[in-house]
């Protein structure tokens, strides 16, 4: 708050002036008469114009007025981090001892005896919640997070009716929420007082900040964890990094050098787990010379509770159903069931069509069977069991999920949506009626399933096909051109080779490394049979084009998003020749491989009826108040579909939580306010690691309409640790968007003495009269004997 300068008698100020002019003007006319003028007459002359101003100013009543805080009238709250990353410093310590910064906090002190004189003072102290204290010795330390906003935004919502001066925030600066650095102050409306309470100079520590999982239908090595740390204080010192599955047993190890301090740097594991499902790993970081170290023994490290992290990989739990249907028995079905067979999770369907219908309306002598002629001769065959004549013969393979037909395509959405990939082999556009055409469209772009269509003789040409739904979903548009090796016109031979887009793509990819790829494609035969297409579909990439001895480059492989699935268009008919052709008969063929790697990318994805989102630190809906949230609450929603992928919402769901310590938790999912066919569930847990569920969904007659599960890590020590130096950014933005300022530690009892005089609600003025004071009049007087002493000694007196 500023002073300012007021007059008690204002109303005398015109006739003191004019008064005090008329006087000096004396003195001036004086001295410009006298016979002897010098520069000591002149000074004497101003020293009694002052002194005269000075006493006739009295009458003014002068006074310094101004505003302070009404003592006892405003709250003032000081709110200290208990949390466990507070007991950070720079030398280390005993376990569970408390800062040595913590003794300005003693009751005793006394800047807080001055707060409580001029404000009604109130201690808080915070982690993930709130909580008001009496004195600060009832700190522990060991909160497992630090909730900085929401606990700030609550605290103002407490005082919303009541004047509030003033936060004292005791903190490092780090929380643990995400929206810390993004967050604007403006208009919290109250000054935010940060406390620097010390400095971390020669910290020592290893930070494993985060891990990324990536998963890949590279078979060599599927999943990818990307760990990132960083150090301080212990630049160039060798570091044992591991990877561990759930039962602590050791995958893989390295040996890094720690970087400088701050720098960040990143180390790749990759690896093929075993089995399927949710699976947790752990990654821990650890100084070698400290590998041995004894349990109880002091670590230099200031902490270890960041050294390691956990991840949560979901290899699926299948059987995942794949629909393979062919114009006619070929080598490509030969090999790709091969290749699939040796994939336990992966269940074909095929559909091989033996035999073409005949025209339904054409003269038929009536004594002909009606049934397809290919069955002419065959009397041990039932008629019941005998395609018409104008339906095509087909042959199915492999089991059904449901209790559909064993021979056709697929009429209705039940029936198709069970399966989650469609492979067409070289069939026509005029094989499917219009309503398995539109059914197909469903399945891409409202099951989301996926779609390969592969080249040859009947497939990927004609007007038709273009303007069919089927050729809405294909990612190049049809030419009624086919390219085949014993055609005369055209007898190129086209060479495999991946675009730049599919480089990027590990699923085509059948080594780990680009020169042994190179080496691979290299040795792969020749392709005689290739589609020719007229052009690519906006959003679609071409992942793959061949190359004939001339140079000419033709699209071999597309592929493109359709609704929530994918399609992909392979523009060879003669794939099978990469089997045929190896160098060794002992090894698999790669195109097994390629094979098993396509379908996965295929059905990569595709939506389960039972699909479950989590969403970690909220308890319940959304658009809660601040206080409403939960850091260690973890979400989980369901939504559940039936047979045609339409929501269900009168069912019953029943989430079975494994907990990190082995503890089995059931939960009943709820109903959601803002969705039909919508359910949720929270659990509350501070347990660290990787927590896994189980959802089972049934009917209302108890029958089960299927079952999912999803996992999620927890790990409330990583996150307090991941940033141990003082964030003083963040600490300057408040302090600047409140009007607060930063103080230090030792600075306090001077803030204290000078709070009331900041900025209050409710504040009180006052006035402090300067012509009371004893230093007025010796003023005056001091002018005065000036006067006459520079007068007596120039002999002018």
């Amino acid at each position: 708050m500023t002073e300012r300068f007021v007059f008690g008698s204002p109303q005398f100020f015109w006739p003191v002036l004019i008064l005090w002019l008329a006087l000096s003007a004396g003195i001036v006319w004086a001295t410009l008469r006298a016979p002897v003028r010098s520069g000591w007459l002149y000074l004497s002359a101003g020293m009694k114009i002052i002194a005269l101003g000075l006493l006739l100013a009295a009458v003014l009543e002068p006074m310094i007025a101004g505003e302070r805080a009404r003592e006892q009238a405003n709250y003032f709250a000081v709110l200290v981090d208990n949390s466990q990353s507070m007991r950070i410093e720079s030398e280390s310590q005993e376990v569970n001892q408390s800062p040595h910064w913590t003794k300005i906090l003693a009751p005793e002190v006394a800047w807080q005896t001055r707060l409580a004189q001029d404000f009604q003072l109130r201690r808080y102290k915070f982690d993930r919640q709130l909580q008001s204290i009496h004195q600060f010795d009832e700190l522990d330390w060991n909160g497992n997070g630090s909730q900085i906003t929401e606990n700030l935004q609550e605290l103002r919502q407490r005082y919303a009716d009541r004047p509030l001066a003033g936060i004292l925030l005791f903190t490092d600066g780090n929380s643990t929420e995400s929206s810390i650095q993004t967050e604007t102050w403006k208009g919290l409306g109250v000054p935010v007082y940060p406390v620097q309470t010390r400095q971390l100079d020669s910290l020592k520590d290893i930070n494993l900040k985060r891990l990324t999982v990536t998963q890949t239908d590279f078979e060599a090595s599927p999943v990818t964890i990307m760990a990132q740390f960083s150090a301080y204080g212990l630049a160039g010192k060798q570091a044992r990094l591991s990877l561990l599955d759930a039962q602590s047993k050791e995958l893989k190890t390295t040996m890094i050098a720690l970087p400088k301090d701050g720098e960040v740097i990143n180390h790749r594991f990759q690896f093929r787990p075993e089995g399927r499902g949710i699976q947790g790993f752990q990654v821990k970081v650890q100084l070698v010379e400290e590998v041995q170290l004894q349990p109880g023994a002091r670590s230099q490290e200031a902490t270890l509770l960041n050294n390691s992290r956990y991840a949560v990989v979901d290899r699926g739990i299948g059987p995942y159903r794949i629909l393979y249907l062919a114009g006619r028995p070929n080598w490509e079905f030969k090999f790709m069931r091969r290749a699939l067979d040796l994939d336990e999770e992966l269940k074909l369907r095929s559909l091989l069509r033996i035999a073409r219908k005949e025209p339904k309306f054409s003269f038929r002598d009536s004594k002909v069977d009606s049934a397809n002629p290919l069955f002419s001769g065959f009397e041990d065959i039932s008629e019941e069991d005998k395609e018409a004549y104008d339906e095509p013969v087909i042959i199915a393979l492999g089991e059904t999920e449901s209790d559909q037909p064993s021979r056709g395509f697929p009429k209705t959405a039940e029936e198709l949506f069970e399966y989650h990939a469609i492979v067409l082999d070289d069939i026509e556009h005029d094989f499917f009626t219009q309503e398995q055409l539109l059914l197909l469209r469903q399945f891409v772009s409202m099951r989301g399933g996926g779609l390969l269509m592969l080249g040859g003789q009947e497939t990927l040409r004609g007007e038709a096909l273009r303007n069919s739904p089927l050729g809405e979903l294909l990612p190049v548009y049809p030419d009624d051109t086919v390219v085949m090796n014993d055609a005369p016109a055209e007898t190129q031979q086209w060479r495999w080779e991946l675009t730049r887009e599919g480089w990027l793509q590990p699923w085509l990819r059948l080594t780990d490394n680009e020169e042994a790829e190179k080496k691979l494609l290299g040795e792969r035969t020749s392709l005689g049979v290739v589609n020719r297409v007229s052009g690519l579909k906006p959003g679609a990439s071409v992942l793959a084009e061949g190359t004939d001895e001339s140079g000419i480059r033709r699209p071999i492989m597309a592929a493109q998003k359709f609704g929530k699935g994918k399609s992909a268009a392979i523009m060879a008919g003669d794939l099978w020749r990469w089997a045929m052709h190896r160098q060794s008969l002992e090894a698999e063929a790669p195109l097994m491989a390629a094979w098993r790697q396509t379908i996965r990318w295929l059905i990569a994805d595709v939506p389960k009826r039972l699909q479950i989102t989590i969403e970690r630190g909220n308890s319940s809906a959304t658009n809660q108040p601040v206080n409403h949230i939960n850091p260690l609450a973890t979400t989980l929603r369901t939504a559940v579909y039936d047979a045609e992928f339409k929501l269900v919402d009168n069912v019953k769901l029943t989430y079975t939580i494994t907990a990190p310590s082995g503890k089995l938790i059931v939960l009943q999912g709820e109903p959601s306010e803002f969705q039909a066919g919508l359910f949720e569930t929270s659990l509350v847990s501070n347990e660290e690691g990787v927590f896994r569920v189980e959802v089972i969904a049934l009917a209302q007659d108890g029958s089960e309409l299927g079952r999912g599960e999803a996992g999620w890590t927890s790990e409330p020590s990583a996150e307090e640790f991941e940033q141990l130096l003082p964030n003083t950014e963040w600490m300057k933005q408040i302090a600047e968007e409140t009007q607060g300022e930063i103080i230090n530690a030792q600075e306090l009892e001077s803030f204290a003495k000078g709070l009331p005089e900041r900025n209050a609600p409710v504040t009180e003025s006052y006035v402090y009269p300067i012509w009371h004071e004893p230093w007025v009049i010796l003023c005056a007087i001091s002018f005065f004997c000036l006067e006459w002493g520079i007068r007596r000694k120039s002999g002018l007196a």
